[in-house]
């Protein structure tokens, strides 16, 4: 099982974010990574 996010789903995960995002403040400068952590302590079941 691969704890990489493919590209189809980091596009989905945009889209979402997108909507989800307040229109004024500060972005997150690595969306991607922290999904992928959050992807990977899923995939092997780790907590924080």
């Amino acid at each position: 099982m691969s704890t990489k996010i493919n590209e189809r789903d980091w596009e989905l995960a945009l889209e979402v974010f997108r909507i989800c995002l307040p229109r004024v403040g500060a972005k997150a400068n690595n969306d991607r990574l922290f999904l992928e952590a959050l992807h990977y302590f899923t995939v092997h079941n780790i907590t924080w």
